[in-house]
């Protein structure tokens, strides 16, 4: 199929998105079992909860009939989080495996000196799954039917998920030496399991600050809508309401 067709062929997604897809139709799969990724990650963290995920579009968030998600709530900032994060990561992945043509390891990495072991392997590449997820991802809050406020509190959740995969990347090694020594040692760089990231992201959900939006130096900023609140990092989600 030509990339036109094949992302007809993709519902739910606006003008910038469709955009994005005819010119990146081969990481449009990455894209999409990252969704899945997340939606089956929310459903299993939330299992045991009231509300489960359910009557999500994975790719596109698209809500049928779950007023919950309608809302400037903590779950509707969960499943933003989720599945901007699982973007970033299934693309990540598949960087690393030499699915996607436009990227591979990231050998930025190689660069850092160490005495202590030598950088080798295939690090993964976590700034360009970020990237993509930021340009896809966020694409989706444009033209969305919701007020600007609603807008700014995805924005932030988007990247909040997107920083908690970044910030738990780890180092992994392997030994090289006779008889089982660590003559010498050569590392890289790894992303944490997703369920990691899913239970981070639920901690996050937990604590989450509710906000308002009001305008300062004539641009829309986020603050605590008490001050007993906790003041919120960007790493942590917000929300604008309380559904329970």
């Amino acid at each position: 199929l030509q990339p036109q067709a094949s992302c007809r062929h993709l519902k739910g997604m606006n003008r910038k998105q469709m955009r994005f897809c005819r010119r990146n139709i081969e990481q449009m799969e990455s894209i999409r079992a990252g969704a899945q990724t997340a939606y089956g990650e929310c459903q299993f963290q939330f299992h045991k909860r009231r509300w489960n995920c359910s009557m999500i579009d994975p790719l596109t968030k698209e809500v049928f009939g779950d007023a919950i998600l309608r809302e400037g709530t903590r779950e509707a900032a969960f499943v933003h989080a989720i599945s901007a994060a699982g973007v970033a990561y299934r693309v990540t992945r598949d960087c690393s495996k030499g699915l996607i043509e436009k990227c591979g390891c990231d050998q930025s990495v190689h660069r850092r000196r160490n005495e202590q072991f030598s950088w080798s392997g295939c690090s993964d590449n976590v700034r360009y799954g970020i990237a993509v997820s930021r340009e896809f991802v966020d694409a989706g809050e444009r033209g969305r039917n919701q007020s600007n406020q609603r807008r700014i509190m995805n924005l932030h959740n988007n990247n909040a998920g997107r920083q908690v995969l970044e910030a738990n990347m780890r180092k992994e090694c392997k030994c090289h030496g006779l008889s089982g020594s660590c003559d010498m040692k050569t590392c890289w760089e790894s992303m944490p399991s997703f369920r990691e990231v899913g239970t981070i992201i639920k901690d996050k959900f937990d604590g989450a600050t509710e906000v308002a939006i009001i305008e300062a130096d004539n641009k829309p900023t986020m603050v605590r809508k008490n001050v007993q609140f906790k003041r919120h990092t960007k790493a942590d989600l917000v929300k604008l309401y309380s559904f329970l």
